[in-house]
């Protein structure tokens, strides 16, 4: 798991200076494994992960 902002930066990073070579690719790589966390197999505590509902606009509205 990487911290999505910063996975965003260092792409940006990479983008921006147009050398496009392995040897830059793996220096992404390896700026991207110092902001890995690891995830925990069999967690404790899951995530509740629910998709949000939409709310239509008159609804909106009336609010």
């Amino acid at each position: 798991q990487i911290d999505f902002k910063m996975a965003c930066c260092i792409w940006r990073q990479y983008f921006s200076s147009n050398d496009f070579s392995d040897l830059n690719f793996s220096q992404l790589l390896l700026n991207m494994i110092a902001y890995l966390t690891p995830i925990r197999l069999g967690r404790k505590d899951k995530r509740n992960l629910k998709a949000k509902l939409v709310v239509s606009f008159p609804y909106r509205l009336a609010a």
